[in-house]
């Protein structure tokens, strides 16, 4: 560490000199000592020529500058509320309605650099979100992995959306098939035949996902025999997510736990036994996960 003296004799000051600078007693120097003071301790200077510069100026400008760094400031939290709230509550607007969803939706992330493919993306499986909470939660991560252009890009894209390719979806344009038995993915083509179908808000659809109607009471009291559980099959269960998995042929609703070595497919009524398999072992025991469980649908009536 530079004395303080040899600090002063480098740059052909004195001691006390310096120790009224750093006190603050001293007024800021001029632009000569600071580049002496800059390459004694080898800094940038020209950062440190400006703070001395401000530190010259009349009051009436020292004010003007904090003023301008308080409008800064401001803007900074302003452009936080719009990126953290407004913009995925635009983008989930849009993302329940189908003709903005095959226009709008799709140009907002073109031309996002890197990020556009894996934003689209996840987006996708975003869209399904029930609630706004749900989806600014997820979204928020995404759009925080963006650099400053892209977020200033991806603003402008939404603010140019025209207002008509919002517009509502039909009565029924959305709706999933309901099984009975748990689908081997893709369900789109798996040969089980659906039950029937039902309507769900657009922001529900998406490719990938079902209704899977309960058949038993495994897992009572949090589902009950006849719920209909939204699946979705292009999401993998995180410990603690309900799944929904095929073990030896036979549907099977359970809690996902992962402990490492092992899978355990535990039911919530404790009349029924949780199933433990070795991650290595659970192609040969007959055991395929199949989709993670997102809602559970309860008709009273």
């Amino acid at each position: 560490m530079l004395r303080q003296s040899e600090l002063a004799r480098r740059c052909g000051l004195t001691s006390s000199y310096i120790s009224l600078l750093e006190s603050g007693k001293k007024p800021p120097p001029s632009e000569k000592v600071v580049r002496n003071l800059a390459a004694a301790l080898g800094l940038n200077p020209e950062p440190l020529i400006e703070l001395a510069n401000i530190g010259k100026a009349p009051e009436s400008m020292k004010k003007k500058v904090e003023s301008l760094e308080e409008g800064l400031k401001k803007q900074k939290r302003l452009n936080s509320k719009m990126m953290n709230h407004l913009v995925p509550m635009s983008l989930f607007t849009m993302a329940g309605h189908e003709g903005s969803f095959e226009t709008a939706f799709e140009g907002i992330f073109r031309g996002l650099g890197r990020s556009s493919a894996a934003l689209k993306k996840a987006f996708l499986k975003l869209r399904g979100q029930g609630s706004f909470e749900e989806f600014r939660e997820d979204s928020r991560e995404l759009i925080e992995k963006l650099g400053d252009e892209e977020k200033e890009s991806l603003v402008e894209k939404i603010a140019g959306v025209p207002p008509g390719r919002v517009d509502s979806p039909p009565a029924g344009q959305f709706s999933l098939p309901v099984y009975a038995s748990v689908p081997v993915p893709p369900a789109a083509s798996a040969e089980v035949p659906a039950l029937r179908t039902e309507q769900v808000p657009g922001t529900w659809f998406t490719e990938g996902r079902y209704f899977y109607a309960a058949q038993d009471d495994t897992m009572f009291p949090r589902i009950e025999k006849g719920d209909l559980l939204l699946a979705d099959e292009g999401i993998s269960p995180r410990t603690g997510d309900i799944a929904l998995a095929l073990v030896s042929g036979a549907s099977m609703v359970a809690k996902f736990m992962d402990t490492g070595d092992s899978i355990e497919l535990s039911p919530v009524n404790p009349l029924v036994p949780p199933r433990r398999f070795a991650k290595g072992d659970s192609a040969r025991e007959g055991v395929r996960i199949c989709a993670t469980v997102l809602r559970v649908v309860r008709n009273l009536r």
